[in-house]
């Protein structure tokens, strides 16, 4: 592939050339799966694609992992779809397998759009959760499906309430909207915290211009006025980046500030604070 090619490609779709190169290589006959499966299916991550095709085989005859494949082994092969030619897992194991596998706010990110673009039905992940019985992860997976939400519009969005969770800090109203005194229509927000009347905002101009054609000033000069309107409805707004919420230092900083998360954190299920 000529250099500029590949690097105009995402990083999901660099990965799934590499998955296209190995399926040449070694067969179609693979079973892509966690983050090869996700790459496959458009499901987002938080964090790099894996430098090798992760895959899924039986304890049987599976073999161990290689110099191109990552190999998972289990005693029943689950459900797979195919995409493009290649066969990966389900999108609902696909799911399973990054929540008891990876970070829980890059799980929280996958599960949380596997929803809302109807990928999975929650019915669908926790039948497959049964399926994977007492698994490795499978609490883990359990703890990150009691949590996703299908009214998370972004993976900013389900980064930033994984980070609500993180540390302890209440988790806020997602996607509520606001009207005047005359019920004119202001806005719908990010997150509300209803007991602090407080509005919080991932990257409020990029929803803002999703769909829309205007310049950059207009859209700047737009979003203003909108958080202003929105500001005369409550008591405080604040709003972060994917920066702020990709750690969580500056993060907690935020919701410390604004009078959201007070006292120390809280752990929760031993959930990382990377």
């Amino acid at each position: 592939m000529p250099a500029e090619e590949w690097e105009a490609l995402k990083p999901a779709e660099r990965h799934v050339v590499l998955l296209l190169e190995t399926a040449a290589a070694l067969g179609d006959d693979l079973l892509f799966s966690h983050h090869s499966g996700a790459a496959l299916l458009g499901i987002p991550i938080f964090g790099s694609y894996p430098s090798k095709a992760t895959v899924t085989c039986l304890h049987k005859g599976g073999g161990a992992s290689t110099t191109h494949l990552t190999r998972n082994t289990t005693k029943k092969l689950p459900e797979t779809v195919s995409v493009g030619g290649l066969r990966c897992t389900s999108p609902a194991r696909t799911v399973i397998d990054i929540a008891r596998t990876d970070t829980f706010h890059s799980a929280l990110i996958a599960a949380d759009h596997a929803l809302r673009t109807g990928l999975v039905s929650d019915t669908q992940l926790r039948t497959e959760l049964d399926r994977i019985g007492r698994a490795r992860g499978a609490r883990r997976a359990s703890f990150v499906l009691d949590r996703a939400d299908p009214l998370s519009e972004s993976p900013g969005e389900s980064l930033s309430r994984a980070r609500m969770y993180q540390l302890g800090a209440p988790i806020p109203v997602l996607q509520k909207s606001f009207h005047d005194a005359a019920g004119g229509f202001v806005g719908r927000t990010d997150f509300y915290w209803e007991d602090e009347d407080t509005v919080g905002e991932f990257d409020g101009l990029t929803k803002y211009s999703r769909g829309q054609e205007s310049c950059p000033e207009d859209i700047v000069t737009a979003e203003k006025v909108r958080e202003d309107d929105l500001r005369l409805l409550v008591s405080k707004f604040i709003r972060w980046t994917w920066q702020d919420a990709a750690k969580v230092t500056p993060f907690e900083t935020k919701l410390r500030r604004s009078g959201i998360l007070q006292g120390p954190p809280v752990r929760l299920f031993g959930l990382s604070l990377r």
